[in-house]
């Protein structure tokens, strides 16, 4: 195959000698780009009609969202389904005029193999080119922009309680989780319901249950990998069983902050262990040297889709001494039939207190057999050849980790994860970075390139926000700011409000889009509304709340119509219109306070309970002249006789200082 990367040397070529293009987007971890390699890029016969009738573009969805967003909604349109690989036709002037997704090479079940499309397409470019022109010029216009027919005229929580609604229709009782197979562990749905229930001021037993038990069930399936940690991308199955093994960088960021939240919604401490496991296997297995994340890890290894995650029971025999492998056959499943084509994929088939009441064992017991047995079959796992880690590190999906260990560690005082998100925070604004101060989109091996879209912009600077509250370093709200105000001069839409996924002078983009549906990452708009929000109480920046006041009145209709697709823009909508909270606690010199009660001990307690509306923030002493003059609210908050102290402050009315942790109950 002659491929070209997205660029003008292909675009070029395509207008000289009037060629259409053939654009194939996927992902390095995408299991059936890789079929299609295989089964039609490598076939000569294929390759060799393309490079004559097609100029022909392979994208990285990852490096070119932009590109991804466009052409994917033409899919849909056209295809009425989407998907990877991505197979488009275009005009030379980028144009689509026909669109798939994965084809076999020749017919079968009932669809049109590659070749025979290939033809069709080359015939009809040669045949048909008038109409073919037309057909793209259609496609383009349908894919434009448009305001809003029915914009929200009152900001209420009407939309959040309709979309919590909607998911309890959809929750599946049996197996937890909402709607059919497969199963997206989408973190933001659970976080909006736990903000629903409080909203509501009630203690409603059934919405903290869904979102307890679909902890639960996500964690006891294969979805999780019960040896190495960290979650698969979803589920084949209701059960959450059978995972489609690839491990991507943004579920395992979203998917603690959900423990997390469930963590302090219920005091379980199994979800601070889950979502603990998940960060440290992206810091084992994730990290880039030079201080970023890595983007996913393959499903496929030595030609097979799982063939490192799945077992045979008799290699776990092998491994294990009979009384563990009689313990790690009744926990894992092995002593039922087979889950995924003639092995097993390990899942909890049991619950761990059901377990030790059968074996009459106590937690100790259980947990120290539990870890001897995980690290043996760690240990062999690791004989086998590693899938392909896609080791491109991307700015927005950094973003959302520097987010996850950044929160979580403050949470849970685990330093390690406070660490890592400052250092990955680090890598990011000295190594992806524009000659004007503007973010890259992705760092590879020293070279760093792509201008930054929405996502990058918004999803790195909560990152930074997040960082801001673990700290107190002044730094990352200025940061924050300064990336906001870039943001808002790039993609802000002045006339209709909200913003457009690409700048206005992004180079080879048919059209500006705009998209506030929030999938397995929330989208660009909604995190930056909700960024907005928090800066505007931080920094009495009037115009930021304005900003994202006017985002939500442009996605009103969408979101009174169907509101369940956008939980994270409903929860920058439950942000706006909460009153904002802010805890301050004032350190004297450093969080460990020898005297009296320690800085810890009041964060602690602020941080336990889940409280959407608040910024949490210490007040180091070596940061108070920097932090003073950005946030007007923490001026003269000095602490107390050389004590830690804290403020709870309302709607601008702050409680008197405390230094009680218990007082710091808002209940």
């Amino acid at each position: 195959m002659d491929w070209y990367p997205w660029g003008e040397e292909a675009f070029a070529r395509a207008r000289d000698e009037q060629k259409p293009i053939f654009l194939s987007v996927g992902y390095a971890t995408c299991h059936w780009c890789h079929v299609m390699e295989r089964e039609s890029f490598e076939d000569d016969d294929i390759a060799a009609f393309m490079n004559r009738y097609f100029v022909n573009i392979k994208v990285d969805r990852e490096e070119h969202p932009d590109v991804d967003q466009i052409y994917m909604n033409a899919v849909q349109r056209m295809a009425g389904q989407g998907g990877w690989p991505m197979s488009v036709w275009l005009t030379p002037d980028l144009k689509p005029f026909h669109a798939g997704t994965y084809f076999p090479p020749e017919d079968r079940w009932g669809r049109p193999g590659f070749f025979s499309v290939l033809k069709q397409m080359a015939a009809l470019w040669e045949r048909r080119r008038d109409d073919v022109l037309k057909q793209g010029e259609a496609v383009v216009q349908a894919l434009g922009y448009r305001p809003d027919a029915e914009p929200a005229t009152v900001l209420n929580v009407d939309p959040i309680h309709h979309a919590v609604l909607q998911l309890e229709r959809g929750y599946d009782a049996t197996w937890a989780g909402f709607g059919e197979a497969p199963k997206f562990p989408r973190s933001t749905t659970l976080m909006l319901i736990l903000r629903d229930r409080l909203l509501r001021d009630d203690k409603n037993d059934r919405r903290l249950g869904m979102v307890d038990r679909t902890l639960e069930m996500m964690w006891r399936g294969g979805l999780f990998d019960h040896l190495a940690g960290g979650f698969a991308r979803y589920s084949t199955d209701d059960m959450w069983l059978v995972p489609h093994f690839e491990k991507m960088l943004y579920d395992n960021a979203l998917l603690p902050l959900a423990y997390l939240e469930g963590w302090q919604a219920t005091g379980k401490e199994r979800w601070r262990q889950v979502g603990t496991e998940t960060l440290d296997w992206a810091l084992d297995e994730m990290r880039d040297r030079a201080g970023g994340f890595h983007s996913a890890l393959d499903a496929d290894s030595e030609g097979e889709e799982g063939r490192f995650y799945v077992w045979d029971r008799d290699e776990v025999r092998e491994v294990l001494e009979p009384w563990e492998f009689s313990f790690a056959s009744r926990l894992f499943g092995l002593d039922g039939p087979p889950n995924f084509e003639g092995k097993w994929v390990l899942h909890l088939a049991i619950p761990l207190e059901d377990l030790a009441k059968e074996l009459d064992w106590s937690e100790e017991k259980l947990a120290s057999s539990l870890r001897g047995v995980r690290a043996k079959l760690l240990a062999r796992r690791a004989e086998r050849e590693r899938p392909a880690t896609d080791d491109k590190v991307l700015t927005s999906w950094n973003g959302l980790m520097i987010a996850a260990m950044a929160r979580c560690g403050a949470a849970w005082e685990m330093k390690r994860f406070v660490a890592a998100a400052r250092e990955a925070a680090e890598f990011v604004l000295g190594t992806l970075r524009d000659a004007q101060g503007g973010l890259l989109r992705r760092y590879r091996d020293g070279d760093a390139r792509y201008a930054g879209t929405l996502e990058d912009y918004a999803f790195f600077t909560w990152g930074l926000l997040e960082l801001l509250e673990a700290t107190g370093e002044a730094r990352w709200l200025e940061w924050a700011v300064e990336l906001t105000e870039k943001a808002i001069a790039l993609f802000g839409d002045a006339d209709e409000g909200g913003f457009f996924f690409t700048a206005a002078d992004a180079p080879h983009i048919v059209q500006r889009m705009k998209d506030p549906y929030d999938g397995a990452t929330p989208s660009g708009e909604s995190v930056m509304a909700m960024n907005l929000i928090r800066l505007s109480s931080l920094v009495d920046r009037p115009e930021f709340r304005e900003l994202a006041e006017k985002t939500l009145v442009a996605h009103g209709g969408e979101l009174n119509r169907f509101p369940m697709a956008y939980p994270m823009l409903l929860m920058a909508l439950d942000r706006h219109l909460a009153a904002p909270e802010e805890i301050v606690v004032a350190v004297p010199d450093a969080l460990d306070d020898p005297g009296g009660v320690s800085a810890r001990a009041l964060l602690r307690a602020a941080r336990s309970a889940l409280r959407p509306h608040a910024t949490i923030l210490p007040l180091i002493s070596t940061e108070r002249s920097r932090l003073e003059t950005l946030i007007p609210w923490v001026e003269g908050k000095e602490p107390v006789e050389g004590r830690a102290t804290a403020w709870v402050c309302r709607d601008g009315a702050c409680r008197m200082p405390v230094h009680d942790p218990e007082s710091l109950d808002l209940a």
